[in-house]
Formats: structure tokens, sequence, C-alpha cells
């Protein structure tokens, strides 16, 4: 539910899946459905030529040439349907290859997070990892970032020196996994507060408008501030670090994802419970997988 606000790549990934999975029953149903058609159509049409012929006195020749009339008639409408259903075979074989992408692609996913989650036990890092995206929020707790300050404190940068080592070894020491990382994402946060009131991120009010956009710089700061520190090799170094750097985008969602409705704009900070303050104290880390 923490990340019910991002981008679910899990749901799209399931998305592409159902949407092959129903393309290639439509397809199976199109073709068995041209099949049927065709062999009533031709026990019609031999119906209809058998008793056309009975009633008709001809020649031995006469008739054989009727006959072989009537099955070079056959062969062509028998060609006709070929020809469909080579073309609907084809879009099935795409759309099977679609099917086939997309399940590896949920195959692979789950695998990112149950080895995420495998190697962060292993070094301590205590985090929330979604187990279809392979999503991960840090919680750093009362050790996050001061209030409006965006440099880190000594406590977060002793979690980061344990899990993006652990992370990082998670994308990459799976070759298959490696070569289909597309990018990673460091989101920042910031609490949905400005100079002790609760800002609705809804409202248009120049006012409001200010305390949004001054908190998404500041959310984008912080993860700025994570992106800085991991590759500053004067103060850490992993394996696969140099392999992380060029795919890693760093992105602040101030507490646009927070929004809730039913609030007032610029209502008492109390409105911001501590489950809310909780959720805005945290850096999501995501990644993508080429299509």
């Amino acid at each position: 539910s923490q990340l019910s606000s991002t981008e679910s790549a899990l749901a799209k990934t399931q998305g592409s899946l159902n949407h092959a999975g129903a393309e290639k029953a439509r397809l199976s149903g199109e073709i068995a459905g041209l099949k049927g058609q065709f062999e009533n159509q031709r026990a019609k049409d031999r119906a209809a030529f058998d008793g056309a012929l009975n009633a008709e006195k001809l020649s031995g020749a006469a008739r054989e040439a009727r006959e072989a009339g009537f099955r070079a008639e056959s062969d062509r409408k028998a060609g006709e349907l070929a020809d469909q259903i080579g073309g609907l075979n084809a879009k099935m074989r795409s759309t099977e290859g679609q099917l086939a992408k997309a399940q590896e692609n949920l195959n692979a996913r789950k695998k990112v997070a149950e080895q995420i989650k495998k190697n962060f036990a292993a070094k301590g890092v205590k985090a929330e990892v979604d187990a279809g995206t392979g999503d991960v929020m840090l919680s750093f707790g009362d050790h996050y970032f001061e209030t409006n300050r965006a440099d880190l404190k000594r406590e977060m940068a002793d979690i980061l020196q344990k899990a993006m080592p652990a992370y990082s070894a998670s994308l990459f020491e799976d070759h298959a996994i490696a070569e289909k990382i597309q990018s990673v994402e460091i989101v920042g946060f910031a609490s949905p507060t400005y100079k002790g009131k609760y800002i609705d991120p809804g409202s248009l009010n120049q006012g409001d408008r200010g305390a949004v956009n001054y908190n998404l710089d500041l959310s984008f700061a912080r993860a700025r501030s994570i992106f800085n520190y991991v590759f500053d090799t004067d103060k850490i170094t992993f394996k696969h670090q140099k392999d992380l750097l060029p795919l890693v985008k760093v992105t602040g969602r101030s507490f646009l994802a927070e929004s809730k409705k039913g609030r007032a704009p610029a209502s008492p900070a109390p409105e911001c419970d501590r489950d809310c303050v909780r959720r805005s104290q945290r850096v999501i880390i995501k990644f993508t997988l080429k299509d």
C-alpha cells in the first residue's frame, strides 16, 4: 500500500501478460471458426453439387469434367482459407512472443525481488521490498534528513554502505538478469507540510503551489544526495558500482504521491499524523526492464 502511488511495473507487466493471453485466445478462436465455417460450407456445396449432377443426364466424360471443375473451385477456396489462417498464425506467433516476453519479465522481477530480500537480510539491511516489482523502500526512521535539509546523516550513510552493494549484486550477479536492466531510479520524498501546515497537492492556489514546488525541489535534492554518496568512490566502493552508474536516474516526488482527499489546504500540521510523516521519510529505489 505504501508503494501504491508509484507506477507499478508489475501491473504493467501483468497487464501485458493478460492482454497477450486474451489476444492469443481470440486468434485461436478465429482460426477454429474459419475452419469450421469452411468445412460446413464445403459440405453444403458438395451436397448441392451432387444433387444437381444427379439430376442431369451426362456422359462419363462430361461428368468427370464437372467433377474436376468442382474440385478446382474447392481447392481455390481452400487456398484462400490457408492464406487467411497463415496470416492469423503469424499474428499468433507474434502474440506468443509477447506473451513469453511478458512472462519472462514477470519472472525476472520476482527473481530479483527475492534476491534483494536475501542479500539485504544477509547484510542486516532493514527495507521493504515489493515481492512483485522489486521496488525497495529504504526507511531511515529517526535518522532521516533534517527538516528542510538534504545533507546525509552519518547513520544514513552507514545504511547505504550495506544496502547499495547488496542491491547492485542483486541486479548484476545474474548475467541473464543484468542484460534486462534498463534503468534504476532513486526517488526522493518530502513530507506534506510547509511552514508547519499541511499543503494540499491538488490546490491551484498560488501560495500552495509555491509550497509544492519547494518540497519538490527538496525531495529531488535528497535523492541527489543519495546519488552523490553512492557514486563517490572516496566514501564508498562496491562491486558493480561502475555498472550501476549509467543506469541511474534521480527523481523527486515531493509529497505528490501522498495526496489524500478530503483535507483542506493549509490545515494545521497535526493533520499529517505520525504514519503520514513516516511514509515521507523514505527513499525508493526501483528498476525497469527492457521491453
